[in-house]
């Protein structure tokens, strides 16, 4: 029986069993692709969002600023390179601007630092190959970008050698919770999880990290339910003589359907 198995090895999940390899714990991660990073982390746009467009009180919020602030330390112990080229928000009418303005103060709100909106002359002058229709910009310098693949697999490496196992081409298709034996303490329980390959597993403890079909999961074993709605955006590959054209990454303000286009290094 493993102390601990973690589902999904992407980006969370192989963090977690990281952070988990630091205690003596028997840990176990099971992954319905062949390798890690076969889910969402893949197909991700490598950015570090600086955590100013959450809404102010929520755990998005919270974890984004916590999470950005680590990210320096996390990727130097692993020797994964980061780079904090910060963010532009872009705003194109005077209506934009506005809403620059409402980024800007629920940035703050969150505890994002260093945010400030520049007017078109200093946009142009930090990114002179931005559109002259751009009027305004707000700069969030703690942005940053991290290849999702690298930070992923030298994760999952540092945590094997501290002793996780990781098991592949394992789909679960079943959770359930085992009430073993009755003590003077309470219930003894412990999960018991089935694989689509015909494979179990046993843990005191399950850690959710399936991304995208984390609801699946979810609803298997929990009365509150819940229905993720992924979207899926495109990408095109700019060649090599682009990858100068821009520093930072590039935003345009948000509307009803999303983020919009944006441009990364």
């Amino acid at each position: 029986m493993e102390d601990v198995i973690v589902i999904g090895a992407g980006v969370v999940g192989c963090s977690i069993a990281r952070s988990l390899s630091r205690y003596d714990l028997k840990v176990r991660v099971l992954e319905a692709g062949s390798d890690v990073a076969e889910g969402a982390t893949k197909a991700n746009s490598a950015i570090v969002h600086a955590g100013f467009d959450a809404k102010p009180g929520t755990n998005k919020a919270k974890f984004n600023l916590l999470g950005n602030k680590m990210f320096a330390r996390v990727c130097a112990e692993l020797k994964v390179p980061f780079v904090q080229n910060g963010s532009l928000v872009l705003a194109f009418s005077e209506e934009d601007k506005v809403e620059l303005q409402k980024l800007l103060e629920r940035g703050r709100s969150n505890g994002v630092e260093g945010l400030e909106i520049l007017d078109q002359a200093a946009l142009r002058a930090r990114e002179p190959n931005v559109s002259e229709e751009a009027v305004a910009a707000l700069w969030a310098p703690t942005g940053g970008i991290c290849c999702p693949y690298d930070l992923t697999f030298r994760t999952a490496e540092n945590a094997a050698a501290n002793g996780v196992e990781f098991t592949f081409d394992a789909r679960v298709c079943s959770v359930e919770k085992i009430n073993h034996e009755q003590t003077r303490t309470g219930t003894n329980s412990f999960w018991r999880i089935a694989c689509e390959n015909g494979r179990t597993f046993e843990a005191k403890a399950v850690v959710n990290a399936a991304g995208v079909h984390s609801d699946e999961l979810n609803n298997l074993v929990n009365p509150v339910k819940y229905n993720i709605q992924p979207r899926r955006g495109e990408y095109y590959m700019l060649d090599r003589s682009e990858g100068n054209a821009f520093k930072a990454t590039i935003f345009q303000v948000p509307g009803p359907m999303g983020k919009g286009i944006l441009v990364s290094p």
